[in-house]
């Protein structure tokens, strides 16, 4: 009797281990395709995030920088209708500004700005305007009527919209005779976007 309880229960169990063996394969194989399945997923999540990490980081990247900034080494004169040439280059990130001709050549299409300034000595007057494609956008008035040791210094800041290119340059904006002191007269851009 025990021997047919114990030849019952190993057939008992070899029947539950069959089932089991051919549960436990049946679920191993589904249990591999979940796995490919969800291993899927995530490589395509992990693409997915490469690149939208890739084009966050060419969005933070800096683009090529233009920036110029230029002042006159001695004092001058300039004629109405001339360019006034800044000969003493500072800064000229980007090659843009060219002092044989005192021209600032647009590089690409963007959002710049510029500051302009002089000094006038006594009894002289400077009217620099800043000039795209020979029209005038901004200006600034000097006229230093002060004797002695009296200067006087004029600025201005604008910010324009502008193409590949668009010339920019300072002239003096009434077309008339300006005389303005070296180091302290200068010119200077920067794309901003």
């Amino acid at each position: 009797m025990y021997r047919v309880a114990f030849t019952s229960s190993i057939l008992f169990a070899a029947v539950v281990l069959s089932r089991c063996h051919n549960n436990c394969r049946k679920y191993l194989g589904e249990y591999e395709s979940c796995i490919e399945t969800h291993l899927h997923y995530l490589k395509n999540k992990v693409d997915s995030l490469d690149e939208q990490v890739g084009r966050f980081s060419s969005m933070t990247q800096p683009k090529t920088l233009t920036a110029f900034q230029a002042q006159l080494s001695s004092d001058r004169t300039f004629n109405g209708g001339s360019i006034w040439k800044y000969d003493q280059v500072l800064t000229n990130v980007g090659s843009g500004y060219n002092p044989a001709t005192g021209k600032f050549i647009v590089p690409r299409n963007g959002v710049y700005l510029f500051t302009w300034y002089s000094l006038s000595a006594p009894k002289k007057y400077a009217h620099p305007g800043l000039f795209v494609d020979g029209r005038i956008k901004g200006r600034q008035a000097s006229y230093n009527k002060g004797g002695g040791d009296k200067w006087i210094t004029t600025g201005s800041t604008l910010v324009l919209k502008l193409q590949k290119g668009n010339v920019v340059c300072i002239m003096d904006a009434h077309g008339s005779r300006s005389q303005v002191s070296g180091r302290w007269t200068a010119f200077g851009g920067v794309q901003i976007s």
